[in-house]
């Protein structure tokens, strides 16, 4: 076998060392990650993906999962394609789903055989898009077909719209449908509402919508039974908040 290399002679006498070379290149997946540096909302900033854009993930929700209410009354087939369709949009938009449920005749108790499945969720994105000068839609969409209608609210805007008096969020929030909900958050939000909402600018959004269906359906001849109960629900909304002046609905 060959001889190992001798080391190296010592320096003469009176003359240093010497200095020792530059440090050794990190090792690739090194530099990656430090190229790649974590924001605090879970999204992350680096070299653009091959997309055009950067690499983001959704942000890291900070309820306990596992909120579910889904009846056996509903078709199983179209339950899985409204998580497929939700799944899609934690995904492709980079969003987290605190909150999916059911809206719609569905919810309220009296669907009629050609009702289709109203999903409505409000969604979070990451906190560097909240922090961007120029802001995301506050509203996503997936395409509508005969069955399936599913679309959600960026938080901000659903909270903007309850401070106003739109109780759309309260239904969302009470509804008994749930495809997908962190307890904790919507316990946040009703406790939010308890302290916000103006119970006059919610009387006057149900009498809008009573007034809205009435003028829109009962002036035919022929009044159809589901369309009769979207006049009667907000009507029986105002009546409960006469009786309960403190209550939210």
């Amino acid at each position: 076998p060959p001889r190992p290399a001798a080391p190296p002679p010592p320096p003469p006498p009176g003359r240093a060392a010497a200095p020792p070379g530059p440090p050794a290149a990190p090792a690739p997946a090194a530099r990656a990650a430090r190229r790649r540096r974590p924001l605090r909302g879970g999204a992350a900033v680096g070299r653009p993906a091959r997309s055009g854009k950067p690499a983001t993930r959704p942000p890291a929700c900070p309820y306990p999962r596992g909120m579910r209410a889904v009846p056996a009354s509903l078709d199983p087939a179209v339950v899985r394609r409204v998580d497929a369709r939700l799944d899609a949009v934690v995904r492709d938009e980079g969003v987290a789903v605190p909150l999916a449920v059911e809206s719609g005749s569905r919810a309220w108790g009296f669907p009629s055989p050609d009702s289709d499945y109203d999903c409505r969720f409000v969604y979070v994105r990451p906190e560097a898009d909240y922090l961007d000068p120029w802001p995301r839609r506050d509203v996503v969409e997936t395409p509508r077909d005969a069955v399936l209608d599913v679309n959600g609210w960026d938080l901000v805007k659903a909270v903007r719209l309850l401070v106003r008096g739109n109780a759309t969020l309260l239904e969302w929030l009470r509804s008994p449908i749930v495809y997908r909900g962190d307890p904790a958050f919507r316990a946040d939000l009703l406790a939010l509402a308890e302290r916000v909402v103006d119970r006059d600018a919610v009387r006057r959004h149900y009498l809008h919508v009573a007034l809205g269906q009435r003028e829109r359906w009962w002036t035919a001849d022929d009044v159809p039974l589901k369309k009769l109960f979207y006049v009667l629900r907000p009507a029986a909304t105002l009546r409960w908040l006469r009786v309960r002046p403190d209550a939210v609905p």
